[in-house]
């Protein structure tokens, strides 16, 4: 379903389209141009010349058939991406709650961002399917590889994992809202876009195991690194949380990586000693899970809203809004603001980064715009697309 904001809140537009003239109009032209000919055929052996009006009418039609023919049918196939047939009780990574630039494999466990061009400049992020609301959980992150990518020489911390839990409605973005906790491979921690020193740094093959331990109050969430122990990262008040349920959520910027929520065997590595009585999360019974929302079932039940209008009249600011009024759909916004936001160093804007040099991100921005388009037609998602231009 397509939907227009109200047209008290933006400018609307109205697109015209003009066809060529009726066939029968264009035979009857040309039988008129014959007998233009004709006589001036017959009159002092003159040069025949055509009528400037039907030459027009003519030239009209033949462009506007020419133009028809020429168009190339769109290169994109639209596929639907998500299996309808996959076991719908295994704790996985989402593919309805994940950013469109992370590629998650199809048994749902192991994932990697887009790294070309200004998608190495994004962070990419997944939370798992189902959330809990008490008992003591955990779940392992692998980093499998720091993938190749092209950045400046001043960019700091290129290959980052950020590992941890949050609530459904706070963002992909890791640790940048306020009931949303990560540790990073930076060795620091951060909840609503405070970083704070905790644990130690890892990095391509080291495994963070997460913990939360949810029968206690405050509520704990720990972080183990190579089966070592770093201790309490989060003590947060039951009654901050209320009857909200903590997923599994992981965000990486141009690292892939695998989650162990119990389908292994064996652990990755061995849990650290004192938390032994922790249970992976797939090893949870499932009526004392919490299933993530599910997206539509169907391409006709999705929404697609455009916002039309002038620069500054306010789109942006009815987006924030009505996202936050319709939290329950999950919209997606597509956009290059939207694109830059998760471009974020440390919590902060990009554009502090780019000073003397916003151009060049405007440029790399609208490129990722571009292939996110073109992975969106293939998602069934509710989409609202906020881009001028």
């Amino acid at each position: 379903m397509i939907r227009r904001p109200p047209r008290s809140t933006l400018f609307p537009y109205t697109t015209l389209f003009r066809s060529p003239e009726p066939m029968e109009q264009d035979d009857a032209a040309a039988n008129v141009t014959k007998n233009d000919e004709s006589m001036a055929d017959k009159s002092h052996g003159e040069k025949r010349k055509r009528s400037p009006s039907t030459e027009h009418r003519r030239d009209f039609h033949h462009r506007g058939h020419d133009r028809k023919r020429s168009r190339s049918r769109s290169p994109y196939k639209v596929v639907e991406d998500e299996d309808d047939t996959f076991d719908d009780a295994l704790v996985t990574l989402d593919t309805y709650h994940s950013d469109l630039n992370l590629v998650i494999d199809k048994k749902r466990y192991a994932a990697e961002p887009f790294v070309s061009d200004g998608f190495a400049l994004m962070w990419a992020g997944a939370k798992a399917t189902f959330g809990y609301k008490d008992g003591k959980i955990c779940y392992e992150v692998k980093v499998v590889k720091h993938l190749n990518v092209s950045l400046p020489d001043d960019e700091v911390n290129p290959h980052v994992v950020r590992v941890g839990w949050s609530v459904a409605e706070e963002s992909l973005q890791l640790g940048e809202d306020p009931q949303s906790y990560g540790y990073g491979g930076t060795a620091k921690k951060s909840t609503n876009c405070e970083f704070v020193d905790y644990g130690q740094e890892f990095k391509e093959g080291d495994v963070i195991t997460c913990f939360l331990a949810l029968d206690s109050d405050p509520i704990e969430m720990s972080f183990a690194k190579n089966g070592e122990a770093l201790g309490v990262a989060y003590s947060i008040p039951k009654e901050q949380l209320g009857e909200k349920a903590l997923f599994p959520h992981i965000l990486t910027k141009n690292c892939s990586f695998e989650a162990n929520f119990g389908q292994n065997k064996e652990p990755f590595i061995k849990l650290p000693e004192g938390y032994e009585d922790y249970v992976f999360a797939g090893d949870v019974e499932i009526e004392k899970r919490e299933r993530a929302a599910k997206g539509p079932t169907t391409r006709a039940e999705c929404e697609m809203i455009m916002m039309c209008g002038l620069p500054g009249c306010g789109k942006t600011t009815w987006v924030l809004n009505y996202t936050a009024q319709h939290r329950d759909k999950y919209f997606n916004v597509l956009g290059t603001n939207t694109v830059i936001d998760k471009m974020k160093v440390m919590g902060l804007p990009r554009r502090r980064n780019y000073a003397g040099r916003w151009n060049v991100l405007i440029d790399k921005s609208t490129r990722c715009l571009n292939k996110l388009l073109d992975v969106a037609c293939r998602r069934r998602r509710n989409f609202i697309l906020d881009q001028v231009g």
